[in-house]
């Protein structure tokens, strides 16, 4: 029989490990050495232990970063809400501007439709106005002439007081009659010759408004009866 032959490998094995008591820590224990297994399972945990702890790092900076990524959202959720808020106070504002001007606008409308309106009416009762003044001012011509005389062929003489000329008239016609009767008397028309080679012109109408029908009435009466007069024979009372 023959006897195994150990080689150097066999020989060199790992070395003993001394194991110590938990009962008696001065006393050392030669243990068993420790197998292939049991160091892998020792790497294996310290790795575990590492990628926990790397893990628990990240974890911890992720939790961190949501945290900020959180606020932040917040901050901007604020904002908008902020945002939207003067947006909304802002079409409030356009809209109330919107309506004052639109209010402005109809009431500027019917200002200007009334302003036509009374224009309108204005001139249209201006126009009548001035038609009724016409015809008014006409009247008043017409009854003013009919106060009115004119005397033909008296002499006339330069610097003559017509309204004395007239009184004069009056009083040989017999005809009471004062200045103040007397609204207004003047020549009219142009002076003319004689035309009879006399230096003397044609005398010019003179023409009386008295103050009252009745007395122009009056003296056109008496005139007309009177021609016998010597005042009143080369003169003609229309």
């Amino acid at each position: 029989m023959n006897t195994p032959v150990r080689t150097a490998e066999s020989e060199i094995s790992s070395p003993p490990t001394l194991v110590v008591s938990p009962e008696n820590s001065n006393v050392a224990v030669r243990g068993k050495p420790p197998t292939k297994n049991t160091q892998d399972k020792n790497i294996h945990e310290e790795d575990s232990i590492i990628m926990e702890n790397i893990m628990s790092e990240s974890l911890d900076d992720t939790a961190m970063d949501f945290k900020l990524l959180l606020g932040e959202m917040k901050a901007i959720r604020a904002e908008m809400r902020l945002f939207r808020n003067s947006m909304t106070d802002l079409m409030t504002a356009i809209k109330m501007q919107t309506s004052r001007i639109d209010s402005i606008e109809t009431r500027i409308s019917a200002l200007e439709d009334k302003s036509k309106g009374l224009q309108r009416c204005e001139v249209s009762t201006l126009e009548e106005t001035v038609s009724q003044l016409k015809s008014q001012i006409l009247e008043r011509d017409q009854d003013l002439l009919a106060n009115d005389i004119q005397i033909a062929g008296f002499p006339e003489t330069s610097g003559e007081n017509t309204t004395h000329i007239i009184l004069a008239i009056a009083k040989k016609l017999c005809v009471d009659l004062d200045e103040r009767d007397v609204v207004s008397s003047e020549r009219t028309g142009f002076i003319r010759d004689n035309g009879e080679g006399s230096s003397v012109p044609r005398p010019r109408l003179l023409v009386v408004r008295l103050a009252r029908r009745a007395q122009r009435d009056a003296l056109i009466q008496a005139a007309r009866v009177r021609r016998n007069i010597t005042l009143i024979t080369h003169i003609i009372i229309l």
